[in-house]
């Protein structure tokens, strides 16, 4: 049985950076900078042997001068995984769309469950 991805929304409060981030499913604003908390449970396979784990939905739709950095969170320490590093004798990263985010895994067994942390703020 495939869990739900967990996905916590939380605001964090900038007296000089709020700005209002449309949520185009619902209409509705959030002040910026924002934070999500999401875990991985869903891999799937794709071409040359690379697994993805895709958060569908979860940016609203995203102007583009906004920043997304997306980090792995283990052991109460972020690393920032925009750009491939070295996890589990494999290589992770994330891209993302408007709306979705992917955590991408290529090496020899996937991780089950991560954690990730996505931030968007003003560029």
């Amino acid at each position: 049985m495939i869990i739900v991805s967990t996905v916590i929304i939380s605001t964090l409060n900038s007296c000089s950076k709020d700005a209002p981030l449309t949520d185009h499913n619902t209409g509705g604003t959030t002040m910026l900078p924002m934070t999500l908390t999401l875990t991985t449970n869903n891999w799937e396979q794709k071409a040359n042997g690379i697994m993805v784990n895709i958060f569908s939905n979860v940016l609203g739709g995203v102007h583009a001068n906004y920043s997304i950095k997306v980090y792995l969170v283990t052991d109460g320490k972020d690393r920032q995984i925009n750009q491939p590093i070295s996890f589990m004798n494999g290589e992770l990263w994330s891209t993302n769309t408007q709306t979705d985010v992917v955590i991408n895994y290529r090496g020899n067994q996937h991780p089950s469950y991560l954690n990730i942390k996505v931030v968007l703020d003003q560029q």
